[in-house]
């Protein structure tokens, strides 16, 4: 394939992906010559993307697509003269987020020249921040560890109609960016701590509640049954809307006060497992 081929795959795997329906978004393009065969490019790339964090496992065809979120990054390969490749390393994000993943577009486009068997520390958690982050859009307090920010923002009343939303989403984001076994790790514990606050203010069972059939399993207490519910892959994809439910259903029963206590405690645990790697 010609670099013009190249270009027009790159062009057609930009229209395709989700991410380029959305309005605002930032892109940036960028080209390497290596001196090494096919297989190793590859190779490259996904060790590049992986060693900044994405979750890399979608090769199309001559090429590599890693994404965190709504953020991505596609590696393509192709022929260049004298036996060397041409990586051609394209990112799009949300416009909000384009300051988080510059850097990382660079670290990728520089890691083509690191070959795929050297060494790699991959970074903890999916690059969230302990501080207000104005990049992560609605949510900039989403990486923040201090318990009392999230307690207040809740029995102030401020946020109390929209955290079970707030939750989901941060769910949603670190499902596309953590490892299936750190996933299931971190919606476990989150599992067991709601569980726990419907048992004792809404009389959720610790057991399997045939009175709620779209969710039998939300007031155990075995962290095991809800972990083994997404490594097995049968909740992987919908686990964060499971939490959004069960959130909103305590909002409407539990004391604005035990309930800022249960946000609190789930926000810093998806903090933790956010920043540092600390999942379940």
């Amino acid at each position: 394939m010609t670099r013009a081929g190249s270009r027009c795959l790159m062009l057609f795997a930009i229209i395709t992906l989700p991410v380029a329906a959305q309005a605002q978004i930032w892109m940036r393009r960028s080209e390497v010559s290596i001196p090494v065969d096919a297989a190793e490019c590859l190779a490259r790339a996904f060790r590049s993307l992986r060693a900044e964090g994405f979750n890399a496992n979608q090769n199309l065809y001559n090429g590599v697509w890693g994404s965190k979120g709504a953020r991505w990054t596609l590696v393509v390969c192709n022929p260049a003269p004298a036996g060397q490749m041409w990586a051609n390393i394209v990112s799009s994000a949300p416009e909000a987020e384009a300051a988080a993943h510059f850097p990382d577009h660079e670290h990728v486009a520089g890691g083509m020249y690191t070959a795929s068997t050297a060494p790699v520390t991959t970074p903890k958690g999916c690059g969230w921040r302990d501080a207000q982050d104005p990049t992560a859009g609605s949510d900039p307090g989403r990486g923040v560890a201090d318990w009392s920010v999230h307690y207040d923002y809740v029995n102030s009343g401020a946020g109390i109609a929209t955290v079970q939303d707030l939750v989901g989403a941060r769910l949603a984001v670190l499902n596309q960016c953590l490892s299936r076994e750190s996933y299931a790790g971190l919606y476990a514990a989150a599992s067991v701590k709601i569980a726990a606050a419907g048992r004792l203010g809404a009389g959720w069972v610790d057991g399997m509640d045939a009175r709620t059939a779209s969710d039998i399993g939300r007031g155990l207490s075995d962290q095991a049954v809800h972990r083994q519910y997404i490594l097995s892959g049968a909740g992987a994809s919908t686990a964060h809307s499971l939490v959004v439910q069960r959130m909103a259903t305590l909002r409407a029963v539990l004391d604005r006060t035990v309930y800022a206590r249960l946000y609190a405690d789930l926000s810093v645990l998806i903090a933790r497992c956010a920043v540092g790697g600390s999942c379940g």
